[in-house]
């Protein structure tokens, strides 16, 4: 069965979708993939703008990059996705990225794993993402918000703390392995606490 609008002659319904269509990318891949070998292209996801799978290391400068050098100037999102039992890493970190006025857009991927699982604070030791926040100014709320719910820090982040859940919230509710119970908090006394 066919997606929807990929009838034979249908018109593409976003930039995306046509430039899909067009075999050609809203940026440079040639020269990014010079600059940063480990840097890995996938075909566009539904949404018909392509997909960078970024080595961790890499995650600050190539999304530097993307925006100097490619003029991705808006961090429309910032999200993470929980994987606990994929053995090549817990968690996938997405930054979604858009080049105004032309609207164009590139997914930008990258594998988080030695994430320690419990309450609010990242373990000693445990994988920290440079933030985003000298790049984008966006990037201050919405790592804030995949902190709380996830619990992944952000490496030089001027304000890393929750920013949904009370301060004595424990735990990471988005986690899949969050208690379908219901939350638990480090201050009995809370009026969280059950």
């Amino acid at each position: 069965m066919a997606e929807p609008g990929a009838e034979a002659g249908a018109e593409p319904k976003t930039e995306g979708e046509a430039a899909a269509a067009a075999g050609t990318l809203p940026l440079d891949l040639t020269a990014l993939q010079a600059r940063f070998p480990d840097v890995a292209y996938e075909q566009p996801g539904i949404d018909g703008w392509p997909v960078l799978r970024l080595p961790l290391k890499d995650w600050r400068d190539v999304i530097a990059h993307l925006r100097d050098a490619e003029g991705f100037n808006i961090l429309v999102d910032l999200l993470a996705v929980d994987w606990p039992e994929r053995p090549e890493g817990r968690f996938d970190l997405v930054a979604i990225l858009r080049r105004l006025p032309s609207t164009a857009q590139v997914r930008c991927e990258t594998i988080v794993d030695g994430i320690a699982s419990g309450t609010n604070a990242a373990a000693p030791g445990s994988v920290r993402v440079p933030s985003l926040t000298p790049l984008f100014e966006s990037a201050d709320w919405v790592e804030r918000e995949v902190y709380d719910l996830m619990g992944i820090a952000f490496e030089g982040h001027p304000d890393m703390r929750r920013i949904l859940l009370p301060d004595d919230w424990e735990g990471h509710p988005l986690r899949r392995d969050y208690p379908v119970e219901g939350p638990r908090v480090l201050d009995p006394t809370s009026k969280y606490a059950h």
